[in-house]
């Protein structure tokens, strides 16, 4: 299962758990995915630290069975999606 995380700007980029957890072959084509880099760093959009303007980006955290599956690196990908659209998806 590939996570769904809703992820702020700056220093701190998630709080808590996953948005959702998800099977990826089933959203792939929907998601856009973009790489942004390997499972061993954690990504980041800018240096400071805002979490009062709530998640600015949806990243699909993709471990290596998942990886696999779909001819994908494992790591964290931008999904090409809003938040807004994320929290409004139906996911299943």
């Amino acid at each position: 299962m590939a996570k769904v995380w809703l992820v702020h700007e700056g220093a701190e980029p998630t709080v808590g758990r996953p948005h959702r957890e998800i099977v990826l072959q089933d959203h792939l084509e929907q998601l856009g995915l973009k790489f942004l880099s390997g499972l061993d760093r954690t990504p980041r959009f800018s240096q400071g630290s805002d979490l009062v303007r709530g998640p600015r980006h949806v990243v699909i955290e993709v471990e290596v069975g998942e990886a696999s599956n779909n001819n994908l690196n494992p790591g964290f990908y931008v999904a090409q999606l809003s938040v807004r659209e994320a929290l409004d998806r139906d996911w299943a």
